[in-house]
């Protein structure tokens, strides 16, 4: 009937017009890490994350060694632990949060490898990416080890015969592996 169409569109006009929300892309960081990692000593690599809208985001840490093949992406594991972090709002706009990659950097596996943070939103057409850029893993060189067969084969020519003498040897080393020089000397 005519009464019941007027209450309709009367009920459908009175509802209020709520604008959709816009879908906000995020904005990635630089990859906060030490300059300088050192080899056996646990690092923590982050990225901040922010100003996007919804809060649902997917990021991805991948790693990419010495060569220049493909980023391989990581797993939580006993080796790299991944903290995603939790979105967050101050303004109740947009979201922010702070992913974290922890790992312990060895020479062998680390030294010119890179890191990647990903993220991926429903505002972005790709994903985007920060690198850490090559890594410096510094090490340390054992120290040397001079055994007694060296000492007794140490000696001096002189007129075509060997003359055994009193002598002291000794190492210094300064700076870190790779980057680091170790110099030998003999007093006779």
């Amino acid at each position: 009937t005519g009464t019941e169409n007027r209450e309709i569109v009367s009920l459908v006009l009175s509802m209020p017009l709520l604008p959709p929300a816009v879908p906000q892309a995020p904005v990635l960081g630089e990859i906060s890490r030490p300059q300088v990692l050192t080899h056996g000593e646990q690092v923590t690599l982050s990225c901040q994350i922010s100003g996007f809208y919804p809060k649902e985001l997917s990021v991805t840490w991948l790693r990419r060694g010495r060569g220049a093949g493909p980023a391989v992406p990581l797993q939580g594991s006993a080796e790299y632990r991944i903290d995603p972090g939790a979105p967050h709002t101050q303004d109740g706009k947009s979201f922010q949060q702070e992913t974290r990659l922890s790992f312990t950097p060895s020479v062998q596996r680390d030294q010119g490898a890179e890191y990647v943070c990903r993220v991926e939103h429903g505002a972005l057409g790709t994903p985007l990416e920060r690198h850490s850029g090559k890594l410096h893993v510094a090490g340390q060189f054992p120290r040397p080890h001079f055994s007694n067969e060296l000492s007794s084969r140490l000696g001096t020519r002189v007129s075509g015969e060997i003359q055994r003498r009193a002598w002291h040897i000794g190492a210094e080393r300064w700076g870190t592996w790779p980057w680091a020089f170790l110099t030998i000397w003999c007093h006779i």
